[in-house]
């Protein structure tokens, strides 16, 4: 362990101990269809006689912040809505809203929304406490410390967990920085989870804010220091429940019973995380969501898996708990914690597949990747209590395996077929001594094309020419025969049918494998490696020539 990574430590160690002191509590509960009702009864507790609506306009074109609205017109109380908060508020906005707030002689905030529309009431309420100190300066730990005024959190995604969090995230849109506001006091005083406010979620953000509440049980369970009993049981709970109920509402929007789940889930993957932090996801998810307006559940849904297999086996205690929290697999089951640790990782890669949620990003720039790195690292380090502590060097490494890899045929393409014959996914087309074309939604980016083209006319995503590549020299599988279950999955995937699974050496035996039976058909894609649930096989590169010998 080197010098920064025991002073992130230390500090670490002694920030707990301080923690272990704040005033934490949880913003009181109000759940159930039809909950808002309860709106009035709650804001009479708190004396609130004119309330300050945040929400966003299409929450309004949509109907919902309709029905929150007419529960205080039925009861006669009169409230102010501003309706202008977009996705990743804005400084700007912040300020807007903490304007009209006191312009209008407002006493109370309602905010109604996903994490943007409470994020940004959160920043404002901040401001009116602290009129005195710009978003900028009240970014970090502990800069308002004070008591924000009576505060409603109505989330209508799950995802974020804003309604239960200390956090506030704004956007500098002229500097392309995403601030966190990190304070006790932001706290909601009230969080009502109303199933039928979400019913009409669009599957694709059900997906993604779900993964978002994910990313925070995850990280939270996973925390070096931070913990408490509570947090990790809130973790786990939430980790369940999401594993149990998020397709569930992807296919299923109007599944109201798992609807009222994902909001528990939510709710309590965002104490979890608030109590015990988050980590290098989020570092790298926010620098995402400032400079390309990424969407932070999508941003976190990508980078989760990416980041815990990086973590390697400092992480593989935890998440073969958290496997078996899942019900991927059972105790007792003979599988050592780095293969329900792999199990983990790759149920979350299906998990998107089948959400539609890609494996990269299009959007990433060679030229922002030290700017990011450099964001992620300021916000992580030294506070965030992370399985392994990155420097910048490793932030640059995950960032640029997130960037997106595609490839694309150009005018020197001679048609000679050699990519459509190995393309090991059919993604290419096109015919003899024509110019050929590859289909972008099925290329897997595997790069088999590139080293097959005798002419260099494939591209890649940086409009790099791909150089032929001797077949001698193309990467192939190494199966680890000791993780290997022999579940025939790459058997399956390999369209060039280059594996097998090997045959019993003696009567009886059952130690059977994976491995390389015909090694000449092998094309070096790597989708063996991708999909295989342990973990075991990797790309390794082959020196010696392939002849038909080897058959």
């Amino acid at each position: 362990m080197n010098m920064f990574a025991i002073f992130c430590r230390i500090f670490q160690f002694v920030f707990n101990l301080g923690a272990r002191v704040l005033p934490w509590r949880k913003a009181t509960l109000v759940e159930g269809p039809g909950s808002i009702g309860k709106i009035p009864g709650l804001l009479g507790q708190g004396g609130v006689k004119k309330p300050l609506v945040v929400t966003d306009k299409g929450l309004v074109n949509a109907g919902i912040a309709g029905r929150v609205t007419d529960v205080l017109d039925g009861v006669g109380i009169p409230y102010i809505l501003f309706s202008d908060v977009e996705p990743n508020p804005s400084v700007n906005t912040v300020n807007a809203i903490q304007k009209r707030y006191l312009a209008e002689g407002c006493d109370g905030i309602i905010a109604l929304g996903g994490g943007s529309a409470m994020d940004a009431a959160k920043g404002a309420a901040a401001r009116i406490v602290r009129p005195g100190k710009n978003v900028n300066q009240l970014g970090g730990l502990l800069k308002v410390l004070k008591r924000i005024p009576f505060f409603i959190a109505i989330p209508t995604t799950a995802g974020t967990g804003s309604e239960t969090t200390i956090a506030a995230l704004i956007t500098d849109t002229e500097a392309h920085h995403k601030y966190a506001i990190m304070d006790l006091s932001l706290i909601p005083r009230y969080a009502i989870l109303d199933p039928e406010l979400t019913l009409g979620l669009p599957p694709a953000i059900s997906a993604a804010t779900g993964m978002d509440a994910l990313t925070h049980a995850v990280e939270a369970y996973l925390c070096w220091t931070y913990y408490t009993k509570e947090s990790s049981r809130f973790a786990l709970e939430a980790v369940k429940i999401i594993f149990d109920n998020l397709e569930k509402v992807y296919t299923d929007g109007k599944n109201i019973t798992a609807r009222q789940a994902m909001l528990l889930a939510s709710y309590k993957a965002g104490f979890a995380f608030t109590r015990a932090g988050v980590g290098n996801i989020h570092a790298i998810a926010h620098t995402l969501g400032g400079l390309y307006n990424t969407p932070h559940g999508l941003a976190n849904a990508i980078i989760l898996p990416k980041v815990l297999e990086d973590y390697g086996k400092a992480a593989h205690k935890k998440l073969a708990i958290l496997a078996e929290t899942a019900g991927l697999v059972s105790r007792g089951d003979g599988k050592t914690k780095a293969e329900k640790a792999c199990i983990f990782i790759n149920a979350i890669y299906a998990m998107n597949e089948r959400m539609g949620i890609p494996r990269s990003f299009d959007c990433i720039k060679d030229e922002d990747i030290p700017q990011m790195c450099k964001w992620a690292g300021k916000e992580s380090n030294p506070i965030y209590p992370v399985p392994v502590i990155y420097n910048k060097a490793r932030f640059r490494r995950i960032i640029e395996s997130l960037q997106k890899t595609s490839y694309r045929i150009t005018e020197t393409c001679i048609g000679c077929t050699a990519c459509v014959k190995t393309c090991p996914v059919f993604a290419i087309s096109g015919e003899r001594g024509k110019v050929h074309s590859i289909n972008e939604a099925r290329c897997v980016g595997c790069g088999v094309c590139g080293r097959v083209c005798p002419k260099g006319a494939v591209i890649d995503g940086k409009g790099k020419s791909c150089a032929p590549v001797k077949r001698q020299q193309w990467p192939k599988p190494v199966v680890n025969e000791a993780l290997c279950s022999a579940c025939a999955i790459c058997v399956k995937d390999c369209t060039p049918g280059a594996l097998r699974i090997s045959l019993p050496r003696s009567r009886g035996d059952i130690q059977v494998h994976a491995e390389l039976f015909v090694p000449q058909n092998c094309v070096g894609c790597g989708i063996c490696e991708k999909h295989c649930p342990l973990g075991a096989i990797a790309m390794g590169a082959v020196s010696e020539p392939v002849t038909d010998a080897a058959k």
